[in-house]
């Protein structure tokens, strides 16, 4: 029996919730990608397989104990501070 509480998902949305987008990952750069490994919504090795396909550069930093939102104070000050000097690194170049 269902969980009252929960909200109901129909099988045509959980299927649509899924997509493949590997095709568009090589031509895919400069790709700065964060991810937690407490991540209900997206898998490490999925984040892995995006950055593993794209061109360069690319760096994926994976936050031990990180949920899909970001919301520990620590990894949100990581993420500011590694955004903005990959954008300070990669701004600068194409200008």
């Amino acid at each position: 029996e269902s969980d009252p509480t929960k909200p109901k998902t129909s099988i045509l949305f959980k299927k649509t919730l899924r997509f493949d987008l590997t095709y568009l990952l090589n031509d895919l750069h400069h790709i700065l990608i964060f991810h937690g490994d407490a991540d209900n919504l997206v898998t490490v090795s999925e984040a892995g397989e995006i950055h593993e396909h794209a061109g360069e550069p690319k760096r994926l930093m994976v936050f031990k104990n990180g949920d899909h939102v970001m919301s520990n104070p620590e990894h949100q000050n990581i993420f500011a501070r590694e955004s903005v000097q990959w954008f300070r690194e990669f701004l600068k170049k194409s200008s």
